[in-house]
């Protein structure tokens, strides 16, 4: 996340003229900065091109397929993210103030963290250029501070922990699973073990994953166990942890772990 705090000059809500608010400078961008991911260039399309002004010249013809132990055939890139989770300025109740000081807050998203970097100077340019006009002939003008909150590098799944997390699935693949609340299509409470390579593109969320995983050689995958398409999503208000995913999830990691050990040793 990244935290922008822009402070201007109060004044007397009779007098706006004397004062600096930030308001106007968060308004505009606000209605801004949904466009802002559009505007940058993400990795893995800089990667694209470098690689098709390459292929041009010439330089790439006795290149030699490069090896590592990243997943091959990845998904397509996601676009970058951001989205505006807080706006502020002033207190309420405090009619006869002009507020001096306005904070806006915001995540940013995007599959490799040098892309996230991009986009929060762009958001960053974004908030000087505003603050620049607002403050037209406005003495000093306005001072923009930021700081980022709790920022995760990618979690990138290497081909080692797909294969044992797809094996893995494999083996509980004939285990039926009942429950109370139904986890299957079929309403019966009952549902059963299968591997989905979704094409759809990464997972949107930040996770801390990509820390182990770096600090474990880069072997490692990052899967969801899913409660069904039907299920509220996370963070809804009407969402609740199926508890009758435990026994599977606890199966998974057994077999997981298995895998894992037994190929180390091949």
């Amino acid at each position: 996340g990244i935290e922008i705090t822009i402070t201007g000059a109060a004044a007397h809500a009779s007098e706006p003229h004397r004062g600096l608010s930030p308001l106007p400078v968060l308004a505009r961008v606000a209605e801004k900065a949904a466009a802002l991911p559009a505007t940058v260039i993400t990795m893995e399309e800089e990667e694209q091109q470098q690689q098709r002004m390459e292929e041009e010249e010439g330089e790439r013809e006795d290149a030699k397929e490069e090896k590592n132990n990243v997943a091959q055939s990845p998904p397509p890139s996601s676009p970058p993210l951001l989205t505006l989770v807080h706006l502020s300025a002033g207190k309420p109740g405090d009619f006869g103030v002009l507020p001096a000081v306005g904070t806006l807050c915001a995540t940013l998203r995007a599959d490799r963290i040098q892309t996230v970097n991009r986009l929060a100077r762009a958001l960053l340019n974004l908030v000087a250029e505003e603050a620049r006009v607002a403050a037209a002939g406005e003495g000093e003008g306005f001072q923009i501070e930021h700081r980022l909150v709790e920022p995760f590098a990618e979690t990138k799944s290497s081909q080692f922990g797909l294969e044992v997390v797809e094996a893995a699935c494999a083996e509980l693949k004939d285990h039926v699973y009942a429950g109370s609340n139904s986890l299957g299509a079929d309403g019966e409470g009952t549902a059963r073990l299968t591997f989905s390579d979704d094409p759809t593109g990464p997972f949107p969320w930040s996770e801390d994953f990509g820390q182990f995983t770096a600090a474990c050689g880069g072997n490692g995958a990052l899967f969801g166990l899913g409660a069904g398409l039907n299920h509220p999503a996370l963070h809804a208000k009407d969402y609740d942890f199926n508890d009758d995913l435990i026994p599977m999830g606890a199966d998974l990691w057994l077999m997981i772990v298995q895998n894992a050990l037994c190929r180390q040793r091949v």
